[in-house]
This record gives structure tokens, sequence and C-alpha cells, in this order.
């Protein structure tokens, strides 16, 4: 049976996307007969400004976040924040040349993921959106209950608006308040905090650079989830295949208890017969009887077989293709 391993990627920055295809590995694993696949759906985020120079997420992306949600996704992976990248290069010119830039400088200009759900939940609640496409992104995620995988990296410019990476991933489980969330600092994974980060002469952070070093860890993160989805699928299906060998037993054993007494209650028939003269009826009767108990046993190996065969569960719903 081929399977999909649904995984949707939020992100802002278009280098990240570019480089998904060379450095994902996406290759089919096989695992006790079952085929699976690692869809990849990719939801970049626009943003749009305002005349009064304000950022919000554009309309064009919650469109394809619901596209890329029109199947309940296995796993999410999502970066915290979302800025125009003009804008974050004047902030961190700024920063640079000594200016200590506060949260009310950032507002409306650094978006986060708690702005992106709350401008699916507006989509949501619009009666003038198509109502498919209303429950779509109302299921698969705002209702999202499954792991979400945050990686964030936050320099010396944008951690006073995002505060630190404990502080956003707990923002990021209030938007997602079913789901596990699990955080990366990719700053503090790559560049071992400010030693290798900018401003710092030594800095290795590169936007390119850092797009190659994330979708690395990307690829990292989707494989082990791909493992544990496997490992915990198959932990389902060995409950389910003795739990089924269970009740499949059961049912073979009363039907052949059930033969039996059958083919006693008829055998005491003929010899009764037999006893009293009637030995055409009891031919008649006993014949037939043979007959019907040999296209039984004909018939009981292959009922057997059809149950036995039926131990394996059929996928749920949105599982397969």
């Amino acid at each position: 049976m081929h399977r999909y391993f649904r995984v949707v990627i939020i992100d802002d920055d278009e280098d990240v996307f570019r480089r998904l295809d060379e450095r994902l590995h996406i290759e089919p694993r096989s695992f006790e007969g079952d085929t699976f696949s690692i869809d990849i759906r990719p939801v970049h985020v626009a943003l749009e400004q305002s005349p009064t120079g304000e950022y919000a997420i554009s309309s064009r992306t919650i469109e394809r976040l619901v596209s890329a949600c029109a199947q309940s996704p296995h796993l999410l992976l999502a970066d915290f924040g979302y800025a125009d990248r003009s804008v974050m290069g004047q902030f961190c010119k700024r920063s640079d040349a000594g200016e200590e830039l506060s949260q009310q400088d950032l507002a409306g200009k650094l978006l986060t993921i708690s702005d992106l759900v709350e401008a699916a939940r507006l989509y949501a609640n619009d009666p003038s959106v198509d109502s498919y496409k209303r429950r779509t992104i109302q299921r698969n995620f705002l209702s999202y209950d499954r792991t979400l995988c945050l990686y964030s990296y936050a320099g010396k410019a944008a951690v006073a608006a995002l505060g630190e990476i404990e502080a956003r991933a707990t923002r990021t489980h209030a938007a997602f308040p079913n789901s596990t969330v699990e955080r990366f600092d990719t700053r503090y994974l790559f560049y071992n905090g400010r030693e290798f980060d900018w401003p710092n002469p030594n800095s290795k952070h590169n936007p390119r650079f850092y797009a190659h070093l994330l979708t690395g860890l990307l690829d990292n993160i989707i494989r082990q989830k791909l493992l544990e989805y496997v490992l915990d699928d198959a932990r389902r299906l060995k409950y389910v295949r003795v739990q089924r060998i269970t009740w499949s037993v059961g049912f073979v054993v009363a039907l052949a208890g059930s033969l039996g007494a059958a083919a006693e209650w008829i055998g005491g028939r003929v010899v009764a017969l037999a006893s009293a003269g009637l030995w055409s009826v009891a031919v008649v009767l006993g014949t037939f009887a043979a007959l019907w108990l040999l296209l039984i046993g004909f018939a009981l190996p292959l009922v057997f077989e059809r149950v036995m065969s039926g131990l394996l569960p059929k996928p749920a719903q949105g599982d397969s293709d």
C-alpha cells in the first residue's frame, strides 16, 4: 500500500524554498509491505503594506495555506517571524550604528506566526469565503493537533520584538493549543549564539548560507518524524493484528463447534429413523447430510483464509492516496 507523509513548510524566505529540492531527501521508504512517500507542501508567506506603512499577511498567503492544508498535515514546520527583507536591512543598519531597537519600533513591520494564525482565523470566519475553504483551514490548520516544529532565528535587531526562543515557543503554543511544539533555535544551532553571528566581525551569517543550513536541518527533522510516524503506526498495527487474531480464532472455533453440534444432531435423527424402520428416509437424509458436511468442509478453509487475511486494518481516511 502506498501512503503519504504530508509536510507543510511555512516560511517567508524565498532562498529556503529554492533550496528545498536539492537539500531534501524525499525518496519513498518501504516498511512491512507499505511504501511511504514524503509529500512536501511549501507555503511562502508574503506580506502586503498598508498606506500607513504597516505590514499584514497577504490574502495570497492564506490561499496558499488553504491549498497546502487540503488534507491534514502529518507534520508542520514553521518559521516564527516574517518581515520584508529591505525593512530588516534598515533595522540591522540602525542596530549596527548602536541604536537600541524596541518592540514598538518593530511593531507592524515584523510579524509572527501568531499574526498568520489570526489572519487565517479571520479568513475562516469570513462568510464571503467559500465554505469548503473555511472548513479546510479551520480543521487542518487552526485545529492542528500534531507536532509543530518551530524554527527561529532572531538576531540582535529582532530579538527585542520576538523575545528569546522559549517566549517564541510559548506564543506559538498559544496559537496552536492542540499541538506539540518543538523549538529549534537556529541562531544557536548554526552560529553558537553571538559567537559567529552578526554583528561580530567574524560573522558567518549570510542569507544564502543560512538557507543552505536551514534546509539541511529541515531534512533531518522530516526524516526523523517520518521514522517516528512509521514506528508508531507499526505499533498500532501490531495491537490491531493481535486483537483481530483473537476475534478471528474465536469465530472459527465457534463455527467449528456449531458444525459439530449440527452433525451430531443430524446423525441422531438418521439413527432414530433407521431404528424405526424408515430406511429410505434415513438414507435420503444421511445422503443430504453427507453432502452438506462435505460442502461445509470445503467452505470452512475459505472462510478461515478470508477472515485471517483481513488482519491488517484499512488506513484511516487521508492516510493514503
